[in-house]
């Protein structure tokens, strides 16, 4: 059992490693991280009884991390982010809370990936070979009033974190002001959440988080709540009509949400997710094409033949093109 939870865990931090060498820039920590990956992989093939797979090949060879095709566009929601975290990071005594929100094409759980593994690590400084933010995603409960929305919340993520779920807030703070790195809980609601409360969700939510005890010194809690729009509109007519009118309602209802009002919130409305435009999708290649050895003009070639097909993708179907478009590079290196 240790053994299998030993091998997990370096696993894990190996995943983490090869997403940290993708996107980092500076030389010296990116010679850092190589150390580190190697260590990780001699460990993985020890745990595994694994025979030893020898020397890793030298040479440049192209390499899609599983980030890349999702990295274009979503420049409008870091700058949002980095307007109310601050650069250096101001220190708070309360969460920062976020609403994400977007068509259910937009490829928010990708979003939030990058916000754990590349956007909140640059906002923040950190170094990505000693912090990594921690993340949990408990799941949203089903309610019939606000308190037992809040019951049911704390219940879940008491779960999530503890192992229990009679777990009191401040017990469940306690245990995130012991961890040295930032924390990042994130959860997702769907149109369908609202037909039963509409406005009690928000509210109920947000002052969920509205009540939570004070930070500790330098402690960093990130909470963002993810939206999905359901504006594929598969099934009949009426579906599609009461559907489009619930994303209108949404939308209403998070613009009047008034975020930045609450006393014991640092809070914000990021912009929606939409899909994304042939020049976002050319600066992507210009950005990470050399660096993961990939051949840039014939990407921005290749993205010019997508999009003649549309305008704009969303950004589930523009990462299956362009992970299209990357292997059939790296299969021809």
């Amino acid at each position: 059992m240790f053994k299998s939870k030993a091998l997990k865990r370096w696993q894990e931090k190996l995943d983490s490693l090869l997403e940290s060498e993708a996107i980092e820039s500076d030389p010296a920590q990116k010679f850092k991280i190589k150390a580190l990956i190697e260590e990780a992989r001699e460990q993985i093939v020890e745990l595994s009884g694994m025979p030893h797979p020898g020397p890793q090949p030298s040479g440049p060879q192209p390499h899609i991390p599983y980030l890349l095709p999702f990295l274009p566009n979503r420049q409008a929601q870091e700058e949002e982010l980095l307007d109310l975290i601050g650069s250096p990071p101001r220190d708070s005594p309360h969460p920062y809370l976020f609403l994400v929100h977007g068509g259910c094409q937009q490829s928010h759980g990708t979003f939030l990936d990058k916000l754990k593994k590349h956007i909140l690590p640059s906002i923040l400084a950190l170094d990505s070979t000693r912090q990594s933010v921690q993340d949990w995603r408990p799941r949203w409960p089903p309610f019939q009033d606000t308190h037992q929305l809040h019951e049911r919340l704390r219940r879940n993520l008491a779960n999530e974190v503890l192992g229990r779920k009679d777990a009191t807030l401040g017990e469940i703070q306690t245990r995130f002001a012991g961890i040295p790195s930032p924390v990042l809980i994130h959860t997702h609601l769907m149109t369908q959440d609202w037909e039963n409360h509409e406005f009690d969700i928000l509210d109920g939510f947000v002052d969920f988080w509205q009540s939570w005890p004070e930070l500790a010194p330098y402690q960093r809690l990130f909470v963002f709540l993810s939206i999905k729009y359901q504006d594929n509109f598969q099934g009949g007519y009426f579906r599609r009509r009461r559907l489009g009118k619930l994303n209108d309602r949404i939308r209403r209802s998070i613009a009047s949400l008034g975020l930045a009002c609450r006393n014991r919130l640092n809070g914000a409305v990021l912009s929606e997710l939409t899909s994304v435009q042939q020049r976002e999708v050319e600066e992507w290649a210009e950005e990470h094409g050399r660096k993961h050895r990939f051949n840039t003009h014939e990407l921005i070639r290749e993205i010019g033949r997508i999009f003649r097909r549309q305008d704009a993708f969303p950004m589930d179907k523009l990462a299956d093109e362009l992970r299209i478009i990357l292997k059939s590079q790296e299969a021809r290196t």
